[in-house]
């Protein structure tokens, strides 16, 4: 392969020193083989490239100690020198450090740059791996055959050449200095280790890691890894969040509690859930799942979950459900309650206009009759919550209003409260039914007084609030446009946050058995949700409670004024008087009969229609009940205007109309009234008919 080796002195034991480079790279590669190969030691992937590369430089180095030796040209001698080189796993080349020309090369190198000996013996380096005409320079291409010149030392850096078509080959280049005896570098060794699948590997498990940080950067969880020691090792953005939030460190940075919690009880692989109530009422779910790595366990994944959206959907569906629970209750119940106290409050209504009756008795009549409009009100204070009562909507002047109910409430409380009006100048108007809107404010208001015994002030405060699209609104599915709210302001001890979440509940109540039956602010809420509007709650520890309703406001429109109260007798006009109740019928008959009408008995709608269809011309006027066999009110109605469409009729039900209402109210000569019925809204409400 050479044809004179001059480079060094004569050495008496050349052929030694030949096989010595040999000896050694055997000998490393028989180690790798036997000892990383086939498991007999774990090692990092770091440490087996530098043994490689150890092994590399010291076979090298024999190579290089074998030059150390003047010897005469033979075929032999040439041989072995051809066998030392093209040993070496590594692209080897033997380099003039004058011109950087190639003076010799072994096999793998001329696979790397795809010529032949011939070709490439003469060329420089720069060019058959770099594709370029002058020498690396850096910082872009730093030079190892440069820094060994410079320095006398070996030089190790990474590089990237090109192959015979240009394409990328990632190699790391160590260069040698063959040294003369007076410490003259004569050559040096240009070794080209190829790194290509090794870095190609390195940037698929970068590329891999980067897509499974994108992943766990957007997953909607809180991801983190736990080592043995509880010290947290991998987190993504929103486990860190979390753990701000949740997560309580040790000195050592051990993750010790979550919400309060021990770790260590939260790592027994069930699905757990925590709460916590700064700085708001929020809701995670944890699970956690142990690592193992050679059957051992190495760790733990933990997945955080914020479910408070869920589960206050769920509370919601859950009072939705109970809501349509009470409604049906109430709707079964109200028309047989109401019956009962139809009979009860008529006939005491009409013993007391009997003038014989003693002032004894009167006053227990009176008893009776507020007792029953009680049992009433109770009725409707369920109809209310579950929002199946019927609202009369008419345009509501609240400044008027509000000066109007603190006069009454002012009767109400002691003298210990005081009341104030705070009204910005101007109007202030809604579409509202005035008695429901009446009774929640005064059921805001008497809570109000309650939550102060020892006195205070009560604040009843009207303004207004223009709301935009996309703006942050106090209740949700606010629509863009004018509200106008009315708060209901206590200087009480405020609500406990234990109680805060149940006070809407139906039933629920914190006062002593007898002064209250839990459904006061669940008939405000259910009232203000009628009327499309929202309530909310701010309340604070020793500093009181605010109550605020928001309704929608509406343009000013002239306002109805109504006819005075008061009994309106009837002129003996006959009226057909439809009831399956027989308690019922006999009070109602006997009200109508007080107060100057003709009745006329029928009991179900197929009789009442037998009997107008003969004597429609006698009849003024058809007063029936909406729940009744075989015919209801509604179809007798519908019935009955078939047969004569000037029929006039007045319905009673003391069962919830739900939807109906707004048909009957697009009906001329047809209105309804809610049972118990006093007898004197029963005489205005057919008067108006009759007239109509």
């Amino acid at each position: 392969m050479f044809e004179r080796c001059d480079l060094f002195d004569r050495c008496p034991r050349p052929v030694l020193a030949l096989f010595l480079g040999l000896f050694i790279w055997g000998l490393g590669a028989l180690a790798d083989l036997l000892i990383f190969h086939r498991g007999v030691i774990s090692v990092p992937p770091a440490f087996h490239e530098v043994w490689l590369h150890l092994v590399t430089i010291l076979a090298v180095g024999g190579f290089a100690l074998f030059f150390h030796y003047r010897f005469r040209k033979s075929s032999d001698e040439g041989l072995a020198c051809d066998l030392i080189l093209n040993s070496i796993n590594e692209a080897v080349s033997l380099i003039d450090p004058q011109t950087f020309k190639i003076i010799e090369a072994n096999r793998l190198f001329l696979q790397e740059v795809g010529l032949e000996r011939e070709e490439v013996l003469g060329q420089t380096c720069y060019r058959l791996t770099h594709h370029r005409e002058s020498p690396c320079q850096p910082p872009d291409c730093p030079c190892p055959v440069f820094y060994t010149l410079e320095t006398g030392e070996p030089a190790i850096f990474e590089h990237v050449h090109r192959g015979p078509q240009g394409e990328k080959r990632y190699v790391e280049v160590s260069s040698i200095p063959i040294k003369s005896p007076s410490g003259q570098i004569r050559h040096i060794v240009h070794i080209a280790r190829d790194l290509t699948h090794r870095r190609l590997a390195e940037e698929e498990i970068r590329r891999l890691l980067e897509k499974i940080q994108r992943i766990m950067d957007s997953v909607p969880e809180g991801v983190l890894l736990l080592d043995e020691g509880l010290l947290v090792e991998v987190v993504n953005p929103l486990g860190k969040e979390y753990l701000d939030l949740l997560a309580d460190f040790d000195s050592q940075g051990r993750l010790r509690r979550l919400a309060g919690r021990p770790v260590v009880e939260l790592l027994k692989g069930e699905i757990q859930e925590l709460e916590i109530k700064e700085p708001s009422p929020r809701t995670f779910t944890v699970a956690t799942r142990p690592l193992q790595a050679g059957g051992q366990q190495k760790g733990w994944v933990v997945v955080v979950r914020e479910v408070t959206l869920e589960r206050q959907l769920r509370d919601r569906a859950l009072a939705q459900e109970k809501l349509a629970a009470v409604g049906q209750l109430a709707a079964g119940i109200a028309h047989d309650f109401n019956n009962l106290l139809t009979s009860i409050i008529s006939f005491a209504e009409l013993l007391k206009l009997d003038p014989g009756i003693p002032p004894e008795t009167q006053k227990r009549l009176d008893l009776i009759i507020s007792q029953g409009q009680r049992a009433a009100d109770l009725t409707r204070q369920i109809l209310d919550y579950s929002r199946r009562s019927v609202l009369k909507m008419a345009p509501l002047e609240l400044s008027a209003f509000l000066k109007d109910l603190a006069l009454f409430l002012k009767r109400t409380i002691p003298e210990n409260i005081e009341l104030r009006l705070e009204i910005p100048p101007g109007r202030y108007t809604v579409a509202a039914d005035a008695s429901k809107l009446q009774q929640a404010l005064i059921n805001l208001a008497l809570n109000a007084r309650d939550a102060m015994p020892k006195g205070g002030v009560i604040t009843l405060a009207l303004s207004r609030l223009k709301v935009s699209p996309k703006e942050l609104t106090p209740c949700e599915d606010m629509a863009p446009g004018e509200w106008i709210s009315i708060s209901v302001s206590d200087t009480g001890e405020g609500i406990p946050p234990e109680i805060l979440p149940h006070i809407f509940e139906p039933f629920f109540t914190t006062k002593e058995r007898g002064r209250g039956t839990g459904l006061g602010l669940a008939q405000v809420e259910g009232i203000i949700r009628q009327h499309r509007g929202c309530l909310t709650v701010e309340t604070a520890s020793g500093q009181g409670t605010t109550m605020t309703i928001f309704l929608k406001a509406i343009k000013e429109i002239a306002l109805e004024t109504k006819a005075g109260g008061g009994l309106v007798p009837g002129r003996g006009q006959e009226i057909l008087l439809v009831e399956d109740e027989e308690s019922v019928l006999e009070a109602l008959k006997a009200s109508l009969e007080a107060l100057g009408y003709q009745v006329t008995v029928a009991r179900d709608g197929l009789e009442a229609l037998k009997i107008y269809s003969k004597r429609a011309n006698e009849i003024a006027l058809v007063l029936t009940d909406m729940v009744m066999p075989r015919m209801n009110g509604l179809e007798l109605l519908e019935n009955l205007r078939r047969l004569d469409p000037q029929v006039r009729i007045v319905l009673l039900s003391g069962y919830p109309l739900g939807e109906d209402h707004h048909f009957l109210e697009g009906l001329k000569k047809v209105a309804w009234l809610q049972k118990p019925a006093r007898i004197e809204e029963l005489s205005q409400t057919i008067a108006r008919v009759l007239s109509s």
